[in-house]
């Protein structure tokens, strides 16, 4: 039968006019039928549908032709059999949707979707009949399923139909906000594209949502229950409005007036933040349909503008606090939306913005006394639509726009507000117009004017310099003049005014924050140098404090760094210029003239060494850098600094609870700003010489300047606190210490031992006056070791890198400056012994014999000052000697042919030990017997040396079977003189084997003296 629809469709006609005469009795048993036979086979449910789609048309047409009270009967008796029919539907619909999405044969797919189509297309035909509340129950599938289907492809416009039919309906209020329909309509237009049939489908769905909204205004509604979703369909509603047509545009505009119109049915807060929403997005709007090629666009749009300025102005007038409550939120919400803008037609955009902002500002105008700073937020978002536009276009046309773009800024900059947010909209913007500034200098300049007039305050000053900057940046050819003339007019503006002392202070920070900012710009010196004019014109007046309160920001200039030394000391050379050049600030850092020459590159040319360095080649400028900074650091050291900032540093390391305090105030005053800048200025010249010395050729330089160095360097360096002088230290003393070439340890290491010995003989000092001012012992007797008398880790740090440097230069063998500095630490600093004797033990595991023996040496030399002290060395000394003994046997396995170093130092060691028995190096001369070639070998050689009878002595004494083969083997052993015998126990407390020893050489010397007298 479904093979001929025509035959299918008569048949559906007989069995409508036989529901007719049976009318109403027997439509129960009819329904029933029905379903079961739409249950058997597909092309039987396709026969039903047609049956109950013409079942609905026949009631329709039929009932319209009976007397009211027979129709009002059928009416009633139909719409009791609408459960039974949603339900019909709800089982159908799912069901056949089900098999479409399990579907794997394309027939089949293609089969149960033109069900589904069926399915909903009859449902349509039931919809006014069945109430709205079947729809929301929970146990029908029909409502959840049409919203499913809005967003598959193939179904969302028939299921869209459906729904718009069912919203149309006059008791759908029960809709509007009770089900959560929103967030499906809101994913099916995120997935819909711009193409004919999506368009027909926005269509709908703003149909849908616009007889949503003209329920929001009805007095039947409590705006209570809608309030929780009312957001989500405002944004659904500018999501398609702003994709759709200028149709929905209008559409829109007047349910928005509606809105307007119904203040009072909303609690405040709401109304001010839907308001927000649709005033920024109204201006969005106009630009979307405006970018649109159609000239009826035009029209509109403009429409729009000039109902959205009297909804404004109306408004205004209605409620004295609408506009400040609105434009809070809606500047937060412009920043979002105008992200989505996508210029089709850029020049007939710009062009329409300028018109509409000249329709704008003559209403305004017009109300001044109401508006305030409202034309802030008017004017933000047509800035943000030229940003975006200028960004997003050509060069060929970003020119074409100009006329425009002038146009607009003369409208906007020439609007007098009543406030300075205008002004400060001024600076956002402008950096973004730099493609315009490129092809138009008049512009720039125009620019240039709109920033300073109206005069704006001083303090805005600093800000102007870094937007004008930015723009200028991107017109190098031009920039020196450009910026010579900014300066000119902003010098005018601060000529009519008595600038503060803190107002100088922002400008100077401005001024150092724009060399900053152009550290690679091209022209870079010009900068500098119209800053440096524009200083002297206008800042010789300046303090101490005002240019060192902000140190961050002038310290950056320096931008020093190992990886690009000599770029990094050629702009030190610019900022010292600077300081040089500004004498009233920088009165210390005076060249002499005597010196000038040295400062022209003079100095470096008289070295035929340094002429041809490649460092010299490439900056003829480090040599007077170094210079200057010495200078710089003898002024930052010199006693009348440190005079000045006492109380400050007092203040820094004041061990009382009023720390805090103190030093809160301190930084408000002209002290702490200066403290603050010497401070951080004199950590950054250590690491700039610091660097120097990573690189041994710099050290060339550093050798012309040695006595430069010893007189401004090290210069009362004594007198420093703890963290300075540890700063200096770790970033200049000791990389200078581990960087110096070998031929210039000569030069250097006195000048570097003296210097730092007298440092810490100077804190000695200090803290001996600190004992006795706080009425503490007059000797340093317990405390008397710098090691606890640090009271911070920064010497501590110190001290142990001292030792590390002693290390490497035990590693590089060179032992007489490593001598000299074990040598400083000779002294009564017992607690300083550990680290020291670590150190020592480290360098005799060096796999050198020579520097094992050297470490063994220095170590042995400091046992006099131990002796007196209370530190117990025997564990550190018995490791070195093991440490020393091993070195030494090794040494002679690799080379047993010239054991003469090796045994030497095992003599000297042994002698460092009164007792034989506890010598350890017997322990290590008893395992010699597992080698009989090396034990060969060393008995020769303590056979034939004469160096080695103190060795021979002690083994005879020890009584050891070693000393008793080589008494055999030589019986010719040289007497020793007294001062060389070794040192024996007594009787009383030797042990039985070393009496034993003992009683056999008395023995022997009866039986030499008894020959010798026969």
């Amino acid at each position: 039968m479904m093979e001929h629809p025509f035959v299918a469709h008569k048949i559906a006609g007989l069995i409508v006019h036989v529901a007719k005469r049976e009318w109403p009795q027997n439509w129960d048993f009819l329904l029933n039928d029905l379903y079961r036979i739409s249950k058997i086979h597909t092309s039987k449910l396709t026969f039903v549908l047609y049956t109950m789609k013409a079942l609905a048309d026949e009631i329709m047409v039929f009932s319209t032709d009976l007397p009211n009270a027979r129709k009002s009967k059928l009416n009633t008796e139909f719409k009791l059999q609408m459960k039974k029919i949603l339900h019909f539907f709800n089982e159908s619909l799912l069901g056949c949707y089900s098999q479409y999405k399990q579907a794997v044969d394309p027939q089949q797919g293609t089969l149960y979707s033109g069900l589904v189509f069926s399915i909903i297309d009859t449902l349509k035909s039931y919809v006014e009949w069945i109430p709205v509340k079947l729809f929301v129950e929970e146990k029908e599938k029909v409502w959840p399923l049409l919203l499913e289907l809005l967003q598959v492809v193939q179904f969302r416009r028939e299921s869209a139909s459906c729904l718009e039919i069912i919203f149309q309906r006059k008791e759908r209020h029960e809709l509007l906000f009770g089900l959560d329909f929103l967030d499906p309509i809101a994913t099916a237009l995120r997935i819909s594209h711009n193409d004919e049939q999506d368009y027909f489908f926005m269509n709908q769905i703003f149909r849908i949502l616009l007889s949503i909204g003209k329920q929001i205004f009805s007095s039947q509604i409590d705006p209570n229950t809608i309030l929780p979703k009312l957001e989500k369909f405002i944004d659904i509603l500018l999501q398609i409005a702003l994709q759709a047509s200028h149709t929905m545009f209008i559409d829109s505009v007047h349910f928005w007036k509606t809105f307007f119109d119904h203040k009072k049915l909303f609690p405040e807060a709401v109304y001010v933040e839907i308001a927000a929403r649709l005033l920024s997005s109204f201006g969005i709007l106009c630009y979307k349909l405006d970018s649109s090629p159609e000239n009826s666009f035009k029209f509109y749009s403009n429409l729009g503008m000039s109902k959205l300025a009297h909804y404004i102005l109306f408004q205004i007038q209605e409620d004295d606090d609408f506009l400040n409550k609105v434009k809070t939120s809606l500047r937060g919400n412009a920043a979002e939306l105008y992200k989505i803008l996508v210029p089709y037609q850029p020049l007939f955009a710009v062009t329409h913005v300028a018109e509409t902002t000249l329709k704008t500002i003559q209403l305004l105008e017009s109300h001044q006394n109401e508006v305030e700073d409202w034309p802030f937020v008017l004017f933000e978002g047509t800035l943000w639509q030229i940003d975006h536009i200028i960004n997003n276009i050509p060069d060929e046309i970003s020119v074409k726009v100009l006329p425009q773009i002038n146009t607009i800024f003369d409208l906007i900059f020439n609007f007098q507000p009543k406030s300075s947010l205008l002004t400060s909209l001024k600076i956002v913007h402008l950096p973004n117009y730099t493609k315009l500034l490129k092809h138009n200098n008049g512009l720039l300049k125009k620019l240039v004017f709109y920033l300073l007039f109206p005069e704006p305050k001083i303090l805005q000053l600093r800000e102007y310099y870094m937007a004008i900057l930015r723009i200028a940046a991107h017109i190098p050819q031009s920039f020196a003049v450009f910026f010579g003339e900014f300066l000119d007019m902003s010098q005018k503006v601060l000529s009519n005014h008595t600038i503060h002392i803190k107002d100088r202070d922002c400008l100077f920070e401005g001024l150092i924050t724009i060399s900053n900012e152009f550290k690679s710009f091209p022209k870079q010196r010009e900068v500098v140098n119209i800053v440096l004019k524009h200083l002297e014109t206008q800042f010789l007046g300046l303090s101490y404090g005002n240019v060192l309160n902000h140190p961050t920001q002038f310290l950056q200039w320096l931008g020093v760094g190992q990886e690009n030394l000599p770029a990094s000391l050629e702009r030190i050379s610019e900022l010292l210029s600077v300081l040089h050049c500004y004498q009233v600030v920088w009165k210390r850092c005076a060249i002499p003239a005597s010196q000038q020459e040295l400062l022209s590159g003079g100095y470096i040319s008289q070295d035929p060494k340094l002429a041809q360095h490649p460092l010299s080649q490439m900056d003829r400028n480090i040599m007077p850098t170094l210079f200057l900074f010495a200078r710089m650091v003898n002024w930052l050291m010199s006693k009348e600094i440190r005079d000045q900032i006492k109380s400050d540093w007092n203040i820094m390391y004041e061990p009382d609870v009023s720390f805090l305090n103190n030093r809160v105030n301190a930084i408000t005053n002209e002290v702490s700003c200066r403290r603050s800048f010497l401070w951080n200025l004199a950590k950054k010249v250590y690491s700039i010489l610091g660097s120097c010395c990573a690189h041994q050729e710099a050290f060339y330089f550093l050798n012309n300047i040695s006595e430069l160095l010893k007189n401004y360097l090290f210069l009362e360096l004594s007198n420093l606190d703890n963290l300075t002088l540890h700063i200096f230290l770790k970033d200049l003393f000791f990389p200078m210490v581990r960087h110096c070439p070998q031929h210039l340890y000569g030069v250097m290491f006195p000048a570097f031992v003296s210097q730092f010995q007298a440092i810490f003989q100077n804190i000695e000092r200090r803290w001996v006056a600190q004992l006795k001012e706080g009425g503490g012992p007059s000797s340093m007797d317990s405390r008397n070791n710098l090691y606890e008398m640090v009271q911070d880790n920064y010497l501590r740090e110190a001290l142990i890198e001292y030792l590390n440097i002693m290390e490497v230069l035990f590693l590089e063998k060179k032992y007489p400056e490593a001598t000299t500095f074990i040598l400083f630490l000779k002294q009564n600093q017992a607690s300083l012994m550990e680290p020291l004797l670590n150190c020592l033990c480290r360098a005799a595991q060096i796999p050198d014999i020579s520097c094992s023996r050297k470490a063994t040496l220095l170590l042995e030399s400091l046992t006099v000052s131990i002796k007196n002290q209370s530190t117990d060395i025997t564990d550190f000394l018995v490791k070195l000697t093991n440490e020393t003994v091993s070195a030494a046997f090794a040494h002679l396995k690799t080379d047993p042919q010239k054991p003469d170093v090796a045994l030497t130092t095992i003599i000297e060691l042994a002698s460092m030990y009164p007792n034989a028995a506890q010598n350890p190096v017997w322990d290590i001369l008893k395992k010699l017997k597992g080698d009989p070639a090396l034990f060969e070998n060393i008995l020769s050689t303590l056979k034939t040396t004469r160096s080695v009878i103190p060795l021979r002595k002690y083994l005879l004494s020890a009584g050891l079977k070693l000393g008793s083969e080589l008494e055999k083997k030589d019986s010719n052993i040289i007497q020793l003189p007294d001062d060389q015998k070794p040192i024996r126990k007594s009787p009383k407390t030797a042990g039985p084997e070393e009496k034993m020893e003992v009683n056999k050489v008395k023995k022997a010397k009866k039986e030499k003296k008894a020959k010798k007298g026969n």
